[in-house]
């Protein structure tokens, strides 16, 4: 007996093909670089191209996204976030210090 899969059910929610988590990600990044724009203006340090570029990245992210996803790469800037920053180097392993009474003496008491 074959069962019906549809893959549309499976796939993750994209806009503009790009995965929403992703999305997520780089329109934090953007609103961190308009913010930091904005700190720039107050104190007499910033340019015009600087807001030119921060578009221009946010702009061409979108493609290189989509061509990123297209492999079905999972999620791929959350798995290079976490390889890069999140993830230990070595992982230690510690046995755990528990003293189990024995059945017997549990019945006894």
């Amino acid at each position: 007996m074959k069962f019906k899969t549809y893959k549309q059910l499976e796939l993750k929610p994209r806009i503009l093909g790009v995965p929403i988590s992703e999305l997520k990600i780089v329109m934090v990044a953007f609103m961190l670089f308009v913010l930091i724009g904005g700190l720039l203006m107050v104190l007499n340090i910033y340019s015009r191209i600087y807001f030119l570029v921060v578009v221009l990245l946010f702009l061409s992210s979108f493609p290189i996204l989509r061509r990123l996803n297209k492999n079905n790469h999972p999620t791929f800037i959350m798995s290079l976030i976490s390889f890069r920053l999140n993830q230990p180097k070595r992982i230690s392993v510690v046995s755990p210090k528990i003293k189990l009474a024995r059945l017997s003496d549990a019945k006894k008491q």
